[in-house]
C-alpha cells in the first residue's frame, strides 16, 4: 500500500491514497465510508508519497507506533443478569483497538433487601397476612416471597364499643345462663345459639352479670370457630370448651384470674389464645398462656404448626394438659428452670421425638414429673453439654443459635489406672454394650456398678418349697417369695452363663411373679453375654451377706453376728460386724450396706439416681407404671427387710430406702461386680 500525504492547512494533512480507501476530508476511511481514522498532525510537511509493508504497518506509523504490543482483555461494560457486557484488546504503545468480545450474561441474581406486599391487616376476628418479597437489584426479577400470618387481635370492647374495630357489641344471642341468685350468673351451655364466631355477653338477657363460664358448657361444640369471653368473667370452669375441635382462636378479657383443667381439651385447631394486657393473672406470649409472672406455662395453642418449641428460660411449672394431643411439635427446649411437669402435660403427642433440656441429667431426674406423661417418656432426652461430654449419655449444645447433638461418649475398656467415677464397657445385654461405673475401691479392689437399670426383674419367686421358703410363719415366703440373697433366683441368674438356668427352687414364672410381669425362668444367664476375656475380668469374691432374722435359726446360714440389721444409707463409715451375716461367694451381685454407703460416701445420689436403659423400658412387660429410660427408677438392693417380714427387700430410690417383696417383677436390676485387674 502507498500514501500520499498533503498539508491542508497549519497542522492538518490531507491524504490521497490507493483504491482501496478513500479520504474524506482530514480522516481516512474504506471504499464503504466506514471512518478508520482521523489525520492530524502526523508529523511531516508538504507532499509525499510513503509506501507500507501492509495495512497495519501504516495505521501504526499514521498513530506514531513503532509495532502493536496487545494487552489482555479489558472490561468496557459488566454483565449482569439482565444484559451481556463487552470488552476489548488494545495496544499498550499507541492505544489502538485491535479486538472487540461480549461477556455472557450473569446467571445469579443480587438480592435486594425483602419488601412487604399484598398487606392484608388483621381484624378483630380475622387473620391478616402479608408477603415478604425479595427482588433482584438488577432485572427487578422476583427471587422469593414467603406468606406471614398476622394473628387476628380480638375485640377490645369498652363500655360496648371495641377500640380496635369499633364495631358495637353484637353478641351472640339465644346461650344458657345460670342465675347465681346475687345478680351474677353463668354460661351453663350454648343454648339456641347458631353462632360460629361466639362472643360471650357481659350481661344475660335477665340483666345478670356474666361472670362465669360454667364447667363443660361448651362441651363438644365442634361448630365454634372462635369466642371472645368479656372482662366480666372472672372464672372459666372445668372443661368449658373441651372437644371444640375447630376453635381456632380464643379471646379472654382482663377479668378472668381462675382457668381450669381441660378447658381446651380436645381444641385440635387451636391455633391462637389472646388475653387482654390489663389481666393480672394470665398473660400470652405467642398465643400461649402464662401466669402473668412468667412462671407457670399454662396452655400451649395445640393446633399451631410448629414443628418445635422452645418453652422460655424462668418457667418452673408446665401445668396439667399443656400440651396434651399435640400431634404436631417434635422437638421441645426445656429450661432447667423447670421444677414441675404436671399430669398429661405431654400425653399423646404422637410426633414427640426429641427433648432438648438446658440443664444436666442430675437435675432433670430432680424434676417431679406427673403421670400419664408417654410421649415425654417416649422421646429421646438429650440433657446440655457446653463441651464435648466425657460421660455415658445425650447430650446437645448450641451452634450459632441452633440445637446440635453431641457425638455420644463411648467409654474406655478396663485399665489399671481405673479411678473411682471411671466408666468402662463390659459385656452385654439385650444387645447393647453395658456400661459400668467405679464407685469405690476396697480390699477387693475396684467396685464396678452398672451405670443404669439394665431390666426389671422379681427378686424371688414365689411357691411352695419347704427348705428353701421355710420361715416361722410356714407361708409368707410361699406367697411372696424369698429376700434371702443366697437362696434367690435373681442370685442364680446373674451369675449363670449357661443358656438354661440351674434353678434350685421355684423358678420365676408368669405364675409366681406378681401380676405375670417379666418372669424370666426360660431367659439365658446373665454372664453368657460375657465373652471369655471379660470373664476373666470379673473377680470372684467372698463376702458377706446380710441376713433377715429367720435365716439365723437355719442351719449353716448364719456365719457371725448377733444383731439384727435395720439399714439406712449412711454419709459416714460404719461397723456392721456385729449384725447377723451369711458369707456368699458370687461374681455378680447387688450391693451390700458396706458397698451402698460407700457409692453414696464417693459418689453422693448417684447411688439413688437409676435411669433404666432404653432396651429395660422396651421389654417390660408391666403396664401398670409409667417407666422412662430419662427418669430414675427404683432398683433391688442385696439388703434384706428385718422388720419381722422374711419376704421384703429394701430397694434404693430417689434418697429413700423403700421395702417391695421379693416377687414384684417391676423393680430393677443393677448389678455390680469386682474388677480383676491381673
Amino acid at each position: 500500500p502507498w500514501i500520499n500525504i498533503f498539508p491542508l492547512s497549519e497542522n492538518e494533512y490531507g491524504v490521497w491514497c490507493y483504491s482501496d480507501f478513500v479520504t474524506i476530508g482530514a480522516n481516512l476511511a474504506d471504499k464503504n465510508g466506514n471512518l478508520l481514522l482521523s489525520l492530524y498532525d502526523i508529523g511531516e510537511a508538504g507532499a509525499q508519497t510513503k509506501i507500507f509493508d501492509d495495512l497495519d504497518e501504516m495505521i501504526a506509523w499514521l498513530l506514531g507506533c513503532d509495532g502493536h504490543v496487545s494487552s489482555g482483555w479489558i472490561t468496557d461494560i459488566e454483565p449482569t443478569c439482565a444484559n451481556a457486557g463487552t470488552r476489548h484488546k488494545k495496544c499498550t504503545k499507541c492505544g489502538f483497538v485491535m479486538d472487540k468480545g461480549s461477556i455472557a450474561k450473569l446467571s445469579t441474581h443480587t438480592a435486594s433487601d425483602a419488601v412487604k406486599q399484598n398487606e392484608r391487616n388483621a381484624t378483630c376476628v380475622t387473620d391478616g397476612s402479608y408477603d415478604s418479597v425479595v427482588y433482584c437489584s438488577v432485572c427487578n426479577k422476583e427471587i422469593s416471597k414467603t406468606t406471614h400470618t398476622i394473628p387476628a387481635t380480638g375485640h377490645n370492647y369498652v363500655d360496648g364499643r371495641c377500640t380496635n374495630c369499633g364495631g358495637s357489641e353484637n353478641v351472640s344471642e339465644g346461650l344458657e345462663f345460670t342465675s347465681n341468685g346475687d345478680g351474677t350468673c353463668f354460661v351453663s351451655g350454648i343454648g339456641d345459639c347458631t353462632d360460629t364466631k361466639l362472643l360471650i355477653p357481659s350481661k344475660s338477657s335477665a340483666g345478670d352479670t356474666v361472670t362465669a363460664i360454667g364447667e363443660g358448657a361448651f362441651y363438644g361444640c365442634v361448630s365454634i370457630t372462635s369466642v371472645v369471653i368479656p372482662d366480666s368473667v372472672t372464672y372459666i370452669w372445668d372443661g368449658a370448651f373441651r372437644g371444640c375441635s375447630n376453635l381456632k382462636h380464643a379471646t379472654i378479657g382482663s377479668g378472668v384470674n381462675y382457668i381450669g383443667y381441660d378447658v381446651v381439651s380436645g381444641c385440635f385447631g387451636l391455633e391462637n389464645i389472646t388475653i387482654s394486657t390489663e389481666n393480672t393473672t394470665y398473660k400470652t406470649i405467642e398465643g400461649n398462656v402464662y401466669s402473668k409472672d412468667g412462671k407457670e406455662l399454662y396452655q400451649y395453642a395445640v393446633g399451631k404448626k410448629n414443628t418445635s418449641f422452645t418453652i422460655p428460660d424462668g418457667v418452673t411449672d408446665i401445668c396439667f394438659d399443656v400440651f396434651l394431643g399435640c400431634i404436631y411439635l417434635q422437638d421441645i427446649t426445656i429450661p432447667n428452670s423447670v421444677t414441675y411437669i404436671y399430669y398429661q402435660a405431654f400425653h399423646n403427642c404422637a410426633n414427640l421425638t426429641n427433648i432438648y433440656y438446658k440443664g444436666t441429667p442430675e437435675e432433670w431426674a430432680e424434676i417431679d414429673i406427673g403421670f400419664e406423661n408417654d410421649s415425654l417418656y417416649a422421646a429421646t432426652l438429650y440433657c446440655y453439654s457446653n463441651t464435648q461430654p466425657t460421660e455415658v449419655g445425650k447430650f446437645w449444645h448450641y451452634v450459632n443459635g441452633e440445637v446440635v447433638v453431641w457425638e455420644t461418649y463411648t467409654p474406655p475398656s478396663a485399665s489399671a489406672d481405673i479411678a473411682i467415677g471411671d466408666y468402662i464397657t463390659m459385656g452385654t445385654y439385650l444387645g447393647e454394650p453395658i456400661v459400668w461405673r467405679c464407685v469405690a475401691i476396697d480390699e477387693n479392689g475396684p467396685l464396678m456398678l452398672s451405670d443404669k437399670i439394665l431390666c426389671f426383674k422379681a427378686f424371688d419367686a414365689l411357691g411352695e418349697d419347704e427348705f428353701y421358703h421355710n420361715d416361722d410363719w410356714g407361708y409368707i415366703r410361699k406367697e411372696y417369695g424369698s429376700n434371702c440373697w443366697s437362696d434367690s433366683n435373681l442370685r442364680q441368674w446373674l451369675n449363670s452363663s449357661s443358656a438354661t438356668v440351674e434353678w434350685s427352687h421355684c423358678p420365676p414364672t408368669e405364675d409366681r411373679v406378681y401380676g405375670g410381669y417379666n418372669a424370666y425362668a426360660d431367659e439365658a444367664g446373665f454372664l453368657t453375654s460375657f465373652d471369655s476375656s471379660e470373664l476373666a475380668m470379673i473377680k470372684t469374691v467372698r463376702q458377706k451377706s446380710y441376713i433377715n432374722i429367720w435365716e439365723t435359726n437355719r442351719e449353716g446360714y448364719c456365719d457371725g453376728g448377733t444383731d439384727e440389721l435395720f439399714y439406712y444409707v449412711s454419709d459416714t463409715p460404719t461397723n456392721y460386724n456385729d449384725y447377723h451375716y451369711q458369707n456368699v461367694t458370687d461374681k455378680i451381685f447387688l450391693l451390700n450396706p458396706e458397698q451402698a454407703d460407700a457409692v453414696y460416701q464417693n459418689l453422693g445420689n448417684y447411688l439413688y439416681k437409676a435411669y433404666p436403659t432404653q432396651s429395660a423400658v422396651d421389654n417390660n412387660e408391666c403396664d401398670d407404671i409409667d417407666i422412662s429410660s430419662h427418669h430414675t427408677w427404683a432398683y433391688w438392693s442385696g439388703i434384706p427387710c428385718n422388720d419381722g417380714a422374711s419376704y421384703e427387700n429394701q430397694i434404693l430410690f430417689n434418697e429413700t430406702d423403700l421395702v417391695a417383696a421379693a416377687y414384684f417383677g417391676y423393680y430393677g436390676v443393677r448389678p455390680a461386680f469386682y474388677l480383676n485387674l491381673k
